[in-house]
């Protein structure tokens, strides 16, 4: 939980198991790559493994079309459902317990 504080800024607080990286936390692109690089070097895992384009989103140019419909999408009672699959921070703990990458339950 540390890290992902350190990482992302957020208070340790507001933090729990169901919280979404990308979608509670607006973990983003390379910004997602950096937080599995710093979990994988502090517990000493292989986290490279992971695609994380896949839950974090390509990085690239600013999109502000995309930017408005991705805070639309967060609005409760908001647009369709996220475009990627939410990596919670409970699917890093338990890769953390288990030693290596764990698919997350989704």
């Amino acid at each position: 939980m540390t890290i992902i504080a350190d990482e992302t800024g957020v208070s340790p607080v507001r933090l729990t198991e169901d919280t979404a990286l990308a979608d509670d936390l607006g973990v983003a692109g390379y910004d997602g790559a950096d937080l599995l690089d710093a979990i994988g070097r502090e517990f000493g895992i292989d986290l490279a493994v992971i695609d994380w384009a896949e839950y974090f989103g390509e990085e690239g140019p600013m999109d502000p079309l995309g930017a408005i419909y991705k805070t639309y999408d967060r609005l409760p009672g908001g647009g369709a459902i996220s475009r990627t699959p939410a990596l919670r921070i409970g699917d890093l703990l338990r890769t953390v317990e288990c030693g290596r990458w764990c698919e997350p339950r989704h």
